[in-house]
This record gives C-alpha cells, sequence and structure tokens, in this order.
C-alpha cells in the first residue's frame, strides 16, 4: 500500500496501521475464500486441524482422527483451537468451548449455544475468548469478565484475536478492530480506513506495522 492511499473493494481487503502515526491505509485483495478452521501446533509437534466434523492430527507423515463427540453424542463442529500450559486442547466450536485432556471431553461453563470463534492467552496469562456474542477473559478456567458492545467493541461478534508487540489486545470483529489498553477499547472501522468492517485476520510484521485482512 502507498502513503496515503485507500481503496475498497467488496471482495475484500488489507489494511495497514502505522505504529507511530496511528494511521490506517489500505490495498485490495484477491482471494476471498472462507476463513480456515481452527489449527495449531502441539507442544508434542503433531499439527491439529479442526474441521466441520472433528478434529485430525497430522503428525508421522500421516493424519489420523480424534473421535471426540459433546454431550449428546455429536461430532464437533470445530472452529478454533489453543493449548494451554498444562497441555490442555481448548476446543472453539460451533454451539459450545470445550476442553480436550487425556482422551476426556469436557464442556467449559458459560459457552453453551454459542459458536466461539477465537480462543488467544495474552502475556498476563489470561485468556481470551471471541464468540458471535461477545468477548470473554478467563483466568483460570473461569469468566472473570465480558465485553460488548457497549463497552465499546464494535460488534458483539468477534472472529479474530491478536497481541501485538506492544501488548494491546486487538479483536477482529463483524463491526470492524479495535483493541484494547488500559482497561477501554479504541475502535476502527471503515471510517478510519479499513477497507470493509469485516475483520477476518490480524499480523504484525518485524517493523511494527499490523495489517488487517478483511472481507
Amino acid at each position: 500500500a502507498r502513503k496515503g492511499a485507500r481503496g475498497r473493494r467488496e471482495d475484500g481487503a488489507r489494511a495497514r496501521l502505522d505504529r507511530g502515526a496511528e494511521r490506517l491505509l489500505s490495498r485490495p485483495r484477491q482471494d476471498s475464500g472462507q476463513c480456515p478452521p481452527g489449527r495449531l501446533q502441539g507442544r508434542d509437534g503433531a499439527v491439529y486441524i479442526g474441521t466441520t466434523r472433528g478434529l485430525s492430527v497430522y503428525g508421522n507423515g500421516k493424519f489420523t482422527t480424534v473421535d471426540i463427540k459433546n454431550e449428546i453424542g455429536d461430532r464437533l463442529s470445530v472452529t478454533s483451537l489453543f493449548e494451554d500450559e498444562k497441555g490442555r486442547l481448548w476446543i472453539g466450536a460451533v454451539g459450545n468451548l470445550h476442553i480436550y485432556h487425556k482422551g476426556v471431553l469436557g464442556s467449559v461453563p458459560g459457552f453453551a449455544g454459542l459458536t466461539i470463534w477465537a480462543i488467544k492467552r495474552d502475556a498476563n496469562g489470561d485468556i481470551w475468548i471471541g464468540s458471535g456474542k461477545g468477548l470473554f477473559r478467563m483466568r483460570g478456567d473461569k469468566i472473570d469478565a465480558k465485553f460488548s458492545m457497549s463497552d465499546g467493541l464494535p460488534s458483539d461478534d468477534v472472529s479474530v484475536i491478536y497481541q501485538d508487540r506492544r501488548g494491546r489486545m486487538w479483536f477482529g470483529t463483524q463491526g470492524g478492530v479495535a483493541h484494547h489498553e488500559h482497561g477501554s477499547f479504541t475502535k476502527l472501522t471503515t471510517a478510519n480506513g479499513l477497507a470493509s468492517d469485516r475483520v477476518r485476520s490480524i499480523y504484525e510484521t518485524s517493523d511494527g506495522v499490523l495489517w488487517f485482512g478483511t472481507y
């Protein structure tokens, strides 16, 4: 993107935030595919891939399927994954948030009926949960706080969570992007230069520039 340039397209765009100037720039994107399901590389070196029919694991050159089902016997439609310091696998899914450990699947209280799009631990050890109906912060295994549009989020549908080098937490939503610092949210939308308010990815380059993938 060229300094001062702004552009929008219905099929998606990226927006650049220069740390010093706090100014957004944008450029068109070519692909507008669906967001990929949750995936992560575990402590054991295996790659865990969430799918609409459960969890696949790639290790030792082959795929295996982990047969995990919810309380009523349905396979999980996995939307996000996170592994904590205890080696437990947090599984965000359509309908609930689960923890899978040593072959046992349990539900985390407070998330029944929600689709969990993003799970991220911050530098303080708190775990942030982005859902289709609000943002949650967890300390330990309990909900410590819940945030919504009334608290400054641009939308209650939170699809991506990112922590930058300054320690700020960023939240991409269906209504723009916001960062949380010193107890409050600052939001950015198309009015500030985003090509679209539907943010699905966030990335920071080595020189401190933040890029936002939209669609």
